[in-house]
């Protein structure tokens, strides 16, 4: 509702609900019957198996400690959008922020890279 958006702004980001999923695909696909019981568990801790972000390294940085409360325990952070010669800024963020970084992949100037909480022995 357009008259709602303008006064509270827009709904943020989340996951959907199995319901919510269901009754999305009822009204997008006309696809019928009971889906939900066909979907995996809902995850009740709030936090995401992958959480991704494709951010200038200046934000990234800056979103860093943010990253981990969304994360799951065994979950995996992906980043990119930093330069090679931002490599180093980034990884120490991330474990500023007990995240850990590795499998870095770069394409051209360009880097990609894979973490995860860090564990307690590192």
């Amino acid at each position: 509702n357009r008259a709602a958006q303008q006064t509270v702004g827009r709904v943020p980001s989340r996951r959907l609900s199995r319901l919510e999923y269901e009754h999305t695909l009822h009204d997008l696909l006309d696809i019928g019957g009971d889906i939900a019981r066909h979907l995996p568990p809902e995850n009740k801790s709030g936090a995401f198996d992958v959480v991704a972000a494709n951010l200038f390294s200046s934000l990234l940085i800056e979103l860093m400690p943010a990253f981990l409360p969304g994360l799951a325990a065994d979950g995996d952070l992906v980043i990119s959008g930093f330069l090679t010669s931002q490599t180093r800024d980034v990884v120490d963020a991330a474990e500023g922020a007990s995240l850990k970084l590795f499998d870095f992949l770069r394409r051209g100037k360009w880097v990609a890279a894979r973490g995860r909480h860090c564990a307690e022995n590192d």
